[in-house]
């Protein structure tokens, strides 16, 4: 199961990484991993989809440059309730990052997002001892490059 970016600009089922059907998308804007309090009937939810499809790896992935993350570090675009999911990020780029250009803070921003997204993904599902990997990709939109989160290492390096 890979959750992304509506935004996301290549197709994550039609690369060489994934077979047909092997993939089960879900894309939103910003790559969000909703809480359960925020999820309705019509959404589809990592805990039901990991479990009934009996999913062995979950990837979140952002991308550099996103124009949802951009949004989302800016403090007066509250107008759409969506944004909202991006407060966290918000204040956790400007505490930490101030010193960055707007679009330096969008790239850090979106790396930043992954994670803040793995840790709610492992919020609301149990993986001790199931058989689920779960991964945090970054694309980078120029190159098509995929970096991957190395724990070890607490960074996302390309793989």
């Amino acid at each position: 199961m890979m959750i992304t970016c509506s935004e996301l600009g290549f197709a994550p089922d039609s690369n060489s990484l994934f077979k047909p059907g092997q993939l089960f998308i879900v894309q939103n804007f910003g790559n969000v991993v909703l809480p359960d309090s925020c999820v309705t009937a019509g959404e589809t939810r990592c805990v039901i989809a990991a479990t009934e499809r009996e999913i062995q790896h979950i990837i979140v992935c952002g991308h550099l440059s996103c124009g949802t993350v951009g949004h989302f570090l800016e403090k007066e675009s509250r107008s759409v309730v969506w944004l909202e999911h991006g407060d966290r990020l918000r204040d956790l780029v400007q505490a930490h990052y101030p010193h960055l250009t707007h679009q330096q803070m969008v790239d850090v921003g979106a790396q930043e997002n992954v994670l803040i997204q793995l840790e709610q993904l492992l919020a609301d599902i149990d993986v001790t001892g199931a058989n689920i990997r779960v991964q945090g990709w970054l694309l980078d939109d120029d190159t098509q490059r995929i970096y991957s989160y190395n724990v070890q290492s607490g960074q996302f390096e390309r793989t």
